[in-house]
């Protein structure tokens, strides 16, 4: 068991898991294309803190692959904040 995997997960999930809700729900009030391209990207985060929680328990995944998946979902992060903003 990997527990500073397990701090940033549970930290991470945390964090995005407010921000998603709070996003989510300004969605619903506004009805804005572009708070729906932010909820997408908190919820990306949330995937990631939630893989690093599972990975905590199971040892299978290596640090390299996890450095990998992280750098997949800042791009998308960045790709669904590129939509919000209108600049791509």
């Amino acid at each position: 068991m990997n527990l500073l995997h397990l701090i940033l997960g549970i930290s991470i999930s945390l964090l995005s898991g407010w921000l998603l809700y709070t996003s989510v729900a300004a969605y619903r009030k506004q009805g804005s294309l572009r708070l729906f391209f932010i909820a997408c990207a908190i919820l990306l985060l949330l995937i990631f803190g939630l893989t690093l929680v599972l990975e905590s328990f199971a040892v299978a995944i290596s640090t390299g692959t996890l450095l990998n998946m992280l750098s997949l979902y800042v791009l998308g992060v960045l790709a669904f904040m590129a939509l919000a903003i209108g600049r791509v």
